[in-house]
């Protein structure tokens, strides 16, 4: 009797997988939402309409993250952990790292790399720090949610760079001009 073995894929599958899964995740929610749409249109009950139209939203909404998550994050995993936490963008690499407060972020822009790991975020302080996140590092993507919160981000311009339409280093958020209003 031989003992089961469990699957076991080769390391690009593994990687392809990583990457996409988040995205097709939301796409099911977004087919389930248009489901409950049409059953909304063909049987008429109200209840199933309002929880299409919320899954339909929801699902367009992290399909858009998703879709950038996976596009900037590239192929290749890149070196280094990131994370956010209370209103700080941290990340800690083999040679670089730091810590910026997200109140504190004066410039954002997204540093077309695909020599190397993929892009790479470039977080301009106001006291002039400068923090580089490559964008397939661990927990990246959590550094991406913390920025679409930026009011103005241009979701567009870096979405391009992650597809590799972008090169060079593309601004993709700046603080307005006038005085900064401090939180309590």
């Amino acid at each position: 009797m031989s003992a089961l073995r469990p699957l076991a894929l080769n390391p690009e599958a593994t990687a392809f997988l990583r990457r996409w899964w988040e995205t097709a995740a939301a796409l099911a929610v977004l087919g389930l939402g248009a489901l409950r749409l049409f059953g909304w249109l063909t049987d008429g009950h109200a209840v199933e309409g309002v929880a299409g139209a919320v899954l339909v939203l929801g699902g367009a909404l992290w399909l858009r993250t998703a879709l950038t998550r996976a596009l900037l994050a590239g192929s290749r995993r890149a070196p280094g952990i990131a994370a956010v936490r209370e209103g700080e963008i941290a990340y800690f690499g083999p040679e670089t790292g730091g810590v910026m407060a997200i109140d504190a972020l004066l410039r954002v822009e997204v540093v077309a790399r695909p020599a190397l790991h993929g892009p790479v975020w470039r977080l301009t302080g106001e006291d002039g720090t400068v923090l580089h996140i490559p964008a397939g590092a661990q927990g990246a993507g959590a550094v991406l949610d913390a920025l679409l919160g930026l009011p103005g981000f241009r979701y567009a311009e870096a979405l391009q760079t992650g597809r590799g339409r972008g090169s060079g280093t593309v601004l993709v958020w700046e603080r307005a001009a006038g005085p900064r209003i401090d939180r309590l």
